[in-house]
C-alpha cells in the first residue's frame, strides 16, 4: 500500500494532484483543512495498479514503461528482495499481506466518513467504530466509553468488545419484583402501557403463588376507561382490583392490603413536565409504607424525552425500569443508552399485548442481540463499496 500527503489550495486541485500521480484506482484516507488549502493523504493499492497495466495495450504499455524507468535506482532494489520472496513463498511476504490487508481495512474506517464529505480526524478505528455503534442508537457519550474500554487493533475484535462492554455495563434486576413482593408502584408517561405491564405482572405472581396473595390497585382517574381496563384484566386473571379516587387515599388502602405478598398500583399517566406530576410522586416517597417505584418506557419514545423522563422521575429514587412496546419497533439504541447513562437497572422486557405471555425477564445478553438484529439491514459492507465508488467517480470526473 503506498500513501502519500498531498497540499492543495483547494479540495479539487488536490484530486487532481492524486489522480495524475497515483491514477483513478487511488483512494482518499484522510482530509483536512490547514493553511493555506487543504491536506489530503490518498493511498494505492500495487495490485489494482498492477490490474489496471495490464489492460493496458502493449504499444502504450511500452511508452509508459518508458517513463517508469526515470526513478531513482532504490525503488527497483526495494522491489526485488519482495519479488524473490514472493516466489520463495516467504514468512516476511506473508507478513507483508498481513499488512496491506490491515490497510485495506484501515481504508474502509476512513470510507465510512469519507462518504459523508466530513473531514476525518482522530483514530479512524475509533471514528469506525463510533460510526457502527450509531447505526444501532448508541449516543455519542456512551461511545466514547465503549472505546475507552476496548483493547488491541483489530476493528472486529472492537465490534466484540463493544458488545460485551454493552451486556455488562447493562443492569439488570433479574425477577426480583416477582421473587420478594411488596408494594410497587409503576409511574411514567401516558400510554407507555402501565395498565397491561400491571396486569401482567400480577398474573404472573398468581401462576406462582395463587391469587389471594396479589392485589391490583389503580390511581389513574384522569383516563376514562383506565380503572375499567384494569378491572377487566383482574377479573380474566382472577386477581382483586381497588380503584381509588385521591391519592391521599393511598396509604389508608395499602394499609388494609397488608395481608398481601405483592401489591401493584398503576398510577395515572402523567407527562414529565405536568406539575401534578411531582405532587403525585411525593405522595409516593410519605406514609409509613415502604413503595418501590419502577419506570415503564416505551422502546418507541425518542432518547431525547426517554432522558428527560427518567431525569424527572428519578427523584423518587427509582428501583429500576422495564421497557414496553419492543414489539412496535423503533430503535432500542437511544433507550439502552439512557439506561446506562442513569445507571438505571432494567427489570423487564414488554414485546406483545398477551397477558401474562409477553412479558421477558430483562438480560443483557438479549436486549444486546435485539439491537444487533435491528441494525439497519447489514448495510456496512455496502456502503463502504459505495463510498469507495463515489471517491473512484470524483477523481475521475476531476481528471477529465
Amino acid at each position: 500500500m503506498k500513501m502519500r500527503r498531498f497540499f492543495a489550495p483547494s479540495m479539487s486541485l488536490a484530486l487532481k494532484q492524486v489522480r495524475r500521480e497515483q491514477g483513478s484506482s487511488a483512494v482518499i484516507l484522510s482530509q483536512r483543512k490547514v493553511e493555506g488549502g487543504v491536506e489530503v493523504v490518498a493511498a494505492v493499492d500495487p495490485d489494482m495498479v498492477e490490474e489496471q497495466a495490464e489492460a493496458v495495450p502493449p504499444s502504450s504499455r511500452e511508452h509508459h514503461n518508458s517513463f517508469k524507468q526515470r526513478p531513482a535506482e532504490r525503488e527497483p532494489r526495494a522491489v526485488e528482495p519482495m519479488a524473490t520472496e514472493a516466489a520463495g513463498g516467504s514468512q516476511e511476504m506473508q507478513a507483508m499481506r498481513s499488512e496491506m490487508q490491515a490497510m485495506r481495512t484501515m481504508m474502509e474506517q476512513h470510507l465510512s466518513l469519507v462518504k459523508s464529505g466530513s473531514p476525518v480526524e482522530g483514530d479512524p478505528k475509533q471514528a469506525w467504530l463510533n460510526d457502527r455503534l450509531s447505526e444501532i442508537g448508541i449516543a455519542k457519550d456512551i461511545c466514547e466509553q465503549i472505546w475507552e474500554n476496548v483493547e488491541g487493533e483489530d476493528s472486529d475484535a472492537h465490534w466484540k468488545q463493544a458488545l460485551n462492554w454493552l451486556e455488562q455495563q447493562l443492569l439488570t434486576g433479574e425477577d426480583e419484583v416477582l421473587q420478594q413482593g411488596g408494594v410497587i408502584a409503576l409511574v411514567g408517561p401516558t400510554g407507555v402501557g402501565k395498565t397491561t405491564t400491571a396486569a401482567k405482572l400480577a398474573a404472573r405472581y398468581a401462576l406462582r403463588n395463587g391469587t389471594s396473595r396479589v392485589a391490583l390497585v389503580t390511581t389513574d382517574a384522569f383516563r376514562i376507561g383506565a380503572q375499567e381496563q384494569l378491572r377487566a384484566f383482574g377479573s380474566l386473571i382472577g386477581v382483586p382490583v381497588y380503584a381509588i379516587s385521591e391519592i391521599s387515599e393511598l396509604h389508608e388502602t395499602l394499609r388494609a392490603l397488608s395481608d398481601r405478598d405483592l401489591v401493584i398500583i398503576d398510577t395515572a399517566g402523567l407527562s414529565q413536565r405536568d406539575m401534578q406530576l411531582l405532587e403525585q410522586l411525593a405522595v409516593l416517597r410519605t406514609g409509613d409504607i415502604n413503595i418501590d417505584p419502577y419506570l415503564v418506557v416505551s422502546a418507541t419514545t425518542q432518547a431525547q424525552s426517554l432522558d428527560e423522563t427518567v431525569e424527572i422521575f428519578n427523584r423518587i429514587e427509582l428501583k429500576g425500569a422495564i421497557l414496553s412496546k419492543l414489539d412496535e419497533g423503533g430503535e432500542l439504541g437511544g433507550a439502552v443508552s439512557v439506561l446506562l447513562r442513569h445507571q438505571l437497572p432494567l427489570l423487564y422486557m414488554g414485546d406483545g399485548q398477551r397477558v401474562p405471555e409477553d412479558l421477558q425477564v430483562a438480560r443483557g445478553r438479549d436486549l444486546v442481540d435485539r439491537l444487533v438484529s435491528q441494525r439497519r439491514g447489514g448495510k456496512d459492507h455496502l456502503k463502504v463499496l459505495q463510498g469507495g465508488l463515489q471517491m473512484k467517480r470524483s477523481l475521475q470526473v476531476v481528471g477529465e
